[in-house]
């Protein structure tokens, strides 16, 4: 299944560069800009808005250029990532399920095997206490003090041996497959998250809503909003 996605060519043979003149002019509008500290006169302003105009042009030149050079590999990534999609997709929902019918009956199994090791120590306690009992009888019944350790003896060490009968019967319910293991994921839903966030707010994630901050402030410039503090910024756009 390796040859299941071929990529040719070979893009780890890709080089990068870029022309050295770009970089000239970018060295060049740099040291224009490192000029402009501040504005006096409207001679500063002409100057200070043709240098921005430089800078704007050439960042969105580079940024043309990037998104140009960009669009190929993006092109190949994109038909990568559907290949793979349509590949995988159905095979990966098809998982999805027959683990989760596999883990519900798996689960029932360890149910049962757990059930099992209980019920083998509720009977392995029983067995024990009878033997006790048993031995009691056997020694009260007995002629001699030799003879009672003997039937004592007897008694606990066939008890025993069922004990451990027991236990390995237990033991051997597990047929769990080899190299697999259930994992119980933890699944939810939120039905109502103000609800979450009033009872654990450490469960919500809270984000400041950038786009809506703006808008409100837009059309309440002297509005006082609690959490907030909001300022003007003055800046001159170039086209």
């Amino acid at each position: 299944m390796s040859d299941a996605i071929v990529i040719t060519p070979a893009l780890n043979a890709a080089q990068i560069t870029t022309a050295a003149d770009a970089r000239r002019q970018r060295d060049e509008l740099l040291h224009r800009s490192a000029i402009v500290t501040e504005v006096k006169d409207r001679i500063d302003a002409d100057d200070a808005t043709n240098v921005l105009r430089d800078l704007k042009a050439f960042t969105v030149s580079i940024e043309s250029a990037r998104v140009a050079a960009k669009a190929p590999v993006l092109d190949v990534g994109r038909k990568i990532d559907a290949l793979a999609k349509e590949l995988a997709d159905k095979a990966t929902a098809e998982a999805g399920r027959i683990s989760k019918v596999l883990g519900a009956f798996e689960a029932e199994e360890r149910r049962k095997v757990e059930e099992a090791r209980y019920q083998a120590e509720l009977e392995a306690r029983r067995i024990a206490a009878e033997a006790q009992r048993q031995a009691v009888q056997a020694r009260a019944a007995a002629p001699t003090a030799e003879a009672a350790d003997r039937a004592s003896d007897a008694v606990l060490e066939k008890a025993a041996e069922a004990v451990v009968a027991v236990r390995q019967q237990a033991a051997a319910v597990n047929t769990r497959q080899a190299g697999t293991q259930v994992r119980e994921d933890v699944v939810f839903e939120v039905t109502d998250i103000r609800a979450l966030f009033g009872a654990h707010p450490e469960l919500v994630n809270l984000e400041p809503n950038g786009t809506a901050i703006r808008a409100i402030l837009r059309a309440n410039p002297n509005l006082q909003v609690p959490g907030l503090r909001h300022w003007r910024e003055a800046k001159l756009n170039v086209r």
